[in-house]
């Protein structure tokens, strides 16, 4: 799978999942909804049902503008505004254009796995709402959890890893 498509297609999933979801829980659930849940999986706070619906959807709106529209400014913010180790190397003329593609290609990683993981919450949180039981199941939410951990800090380590160091030069050039 092309890695530059693969977080707009994970992305996509998960918003149009969401939607999909949404449409499918909003007749089904109480006209009030946990919306927080305690370390023991017990609510410990409540929303109508539209209000869960419009800020989970607020959120997933927020976080794909936030993490994908970086992409159509990132070229234009000036490199003062750019936090990365020995900036000055890796925004010089000659590598900018690299480095500020490896920079979107890392926030649409982190941004695809975090609408990912808003979206199982919220299904999470929906099948809790319309059981009898009323306890969110921890066990599934701390694997999935464990899982969005995993898959953000593994970019995090590489982009860091790439950018500490300048490139040693290629002598087989």
């Amino acid at each position: 799978m092309n890695f530059r498509i693969s977080p707009y297609l994970i992305a996509g999933i998960a918003v149009v999942g969401f939607i999909i979801r949404a449409m499918y829980w909003y007749p089904i659930l109480p006209d009030t909804v946990a919306i927080h849940f305690g370390f023991d999986g017990i609510a410990n706070n409540w929303s109508n049902k539209l209000d869960f619906m419009f800020i989970i959807g607020g959120v997933m709106l927020f976080l794909t503008l936030v993490f994908f529209g970086l992409i159509l400014l990132i070229r234009k913010i000036p490199d003062s505004m750019i936090n990365l180790p020995n900036k000055e190397y890796w925004l010089s003329p000659e590598r900018r254009n690299s480095t500020l593609d490896a920079m979107v290609l890392f926030l649409n990683e982190i941004g695809s796995r975090t609408l990912l993981l808003l979206a199982v919450v919220f299904e999470l949180t929906c099948r809790t709402n319309a059981s009898s039981i009323q306890q969110l199941d921890s066990q599934t939410f701390l694997i999935v959890l464990g899982m969005y951990l995993f898959g953000v800090v593994v970019p995090i380590v590489y982009f860091v890893k790439k950018f500490t160091k300048p490139e040693a030069p290629n002598l087989n050039a």
